[in-house]
């Protein structure tokens, strides 16, 4: 007979946080390998291949697999750990009850009101012209790109469906490349004024 084994929660949370720096090693590891024999190229390049929008499948598959061994392999052995059955510690009911649609429902509408919110106050910041200038020449040289990839994906022709998830996922990776490069202008334009300052 397995003892569940006691740990406060504080232990638990350190020990979450363990679990999930390895799930993401782990996970990089099973990825890159998996990528390298799909994509029949070295582990350096993989990274690169997958932004490429014929390898738009691969990509998918191998990003799931990313996000089970980083967010949900450390989660199911957590609860194993600590109470031995992990999908009932984890919260899963085998019965799925009215009050949990209504809160998940509840839930998605006050998400988009609070994004919405938070849309608004985003608009209201004010920031320096040469910041709105870079911000503005990424988003379009963006947009550009994402509308590039979403018609050579829906080109495939694989069906309707399948087209526009296709164009949805290829719009959703542009928009966080040009989220992840308006911070990097912006961490860049802060370290030159920081320097002459």
């Amino acid at each position: 007979m397995r003892q569940k084994i006691e740990l406060n929660y504080p232990s638990q949370f350190a020990l979450l946080l363990a679990l999930l720096g390895f799930g993401l090693i782990l996970g990089s590891s099973v990825v890159l390998t998996i990528g390298a024999e799909l994509l029949h190229a070295r582990m350096k390049s993989v990274t690169t291949l997958m932004n490429n929008p014929q390898n738009a499948n691969i990509s998918r598959i191998l990003n799931t697999l990313a996000s089970f061994f980083a967010f949900g392999l450390p989660t199911i052995v957590l609860g194993r750990i600590v109470k031995g059955k992990a999908f009932e510690y984890l919260g899963f009911r085998t019965k799925i009850s009215s009050k949990q649609i209504i809160l998940a429902l509840m839930i998605a509408f006050v998400g988009l009101i609070i994004s919405g919110a938070f849309s608004e106050i985003n608009q209201a910041i004010p920031l320096p012209a040469k910041w709105l200038a870079a911000a503005k020449e990424a988003a379009v040289a963006d947009t550009e790109q994402a509308f590039k990839d979403a018609m050579s994906l829906a080109a495939a022709g694989n069906g309707p469906i399948q087209d526009a998830v296709n164009m949805l996922i290829a719009s959703d990776a542009n928009i966080s490349n040009s989220l992840m490069q308006f911070m990097g202008e912006l961490a860049n334009s802060y370290g030159a004024s920081g320097k002459a300052g």
